[in-house]
């Protein structure tokens, strides 16, 4: 109930002053500590710097579920409905002790959308985007009976860096090995001289053979691969499903992450 009334107050302040909760956090963080501050002073048995973080995750964040963001070890926020609210640490999906009403979901989803400038509806019934923390967003409308069921899943951007800098590695790799494909009749007639040129067809077949060898055996399933070499340098270019602890079954493959490296040969 003080959260409400702080809440309340300060949610009146924004309207006058005309602040964006989002951009603003820091004003709205100082305005709920001043009302906190007057609301609650003088030997109170409330906790005012929780009262207070409680409040500015819900104007300012993503309420209840704000406390996942800032945890830097969730990997994936999964709202399932709104009494079944996971989050997945280490690719293990836990169940929290959130419970969310109707109301909070739609509000959510609307401040999730609301920041990322798409939108969710029947035409449009899936939407990934990247939020203003970098956290990659995904949602979905499913069917219950006649209800619309927003399914909202947050993916912090830490897990989707580590499998970009995986993929990353896997074309630096290919990109050195494709470098070896100079032009052979070319080196044995001259030697290696600054006229040697890549042997094209070679390049690209050491380079596929070579991210055959890279993958085989690893979770990094290729989507697209493209080599592209020009006689004086190798350009590789990678694509592969962003690997999802709760989006394994459904079709969202067209989320991914890439990675690109160009090495240009020097003899």
């Amino acid at each position: 109930m003080d959260a409400v009334l702080v809440e309340s107050r300060v949610r009146e302040q924004i309207r006058t002053l005309d602040l964006d909760p989002v951009q603003d956090s820091a004003r709205v963080l100082h305005l709920i500590q001043e009302c906190a501050s007057d609301l609650f002073a003088g030997g109170s048995l409330i906790n005012v710097p929780a009262l207070v973080l409680e409040v500015h995750h819900q104007i300012s964040g993503y309420g209840p579920l704000q406390k996942f963001f800032d945890d830097s070890t969730v990997e994936e926020i999964w709202i399932n409905e709104p009494n079944r609210v996971f989050i997945a640490r280490g690719g293990r999906s836990e169940l929290t002790g959130i419970v969310l009403t109707p109301e909070q979901v739609r509000d959510l989803v609307e401040r999730m959308l609301r920041t990322s400038g798409r939108r969710l509806d029947l035409s449009q019934p899936f939407v990934d985007a990247v939020l203003s923390d970098g956290s990659i967003m995904l949602l979905g409308i499913g069917m219950i009976g006649v209800c619309l069921l927003a399914l909202a899943v947050i993916t912090d951007s830490a897990g989707a860096f580590i499998q970009q800098r995986e993929l990353q590695s896997v074309a630096d790799s290919i990109a050195l090995a494709g470098a070896q494909g100079i032009d052979l009749e070319q080196y044995y007639r001259t030697g290696a001289t600054q006229s040697t040129r890549l042997n094209s067809a070679q390049v690209e077949n050491i380079a596929r053979t070579h991210a055959k060898v890279m993958t085989e055996g690893s979770e990094i399933t290729l989507t697209a691969l493209r080599v592209e070499p020009n006689g004086k340098s190798v350009l590789v270019t990678l694509n592969a499903p962003l690997r999802l602890t709760f989006f394994d079954a459904l079709a969202f493959d067209h989320v991914e992450v890439s990675a690109s490296a160009r090495l240009d040969y020097a003899p």
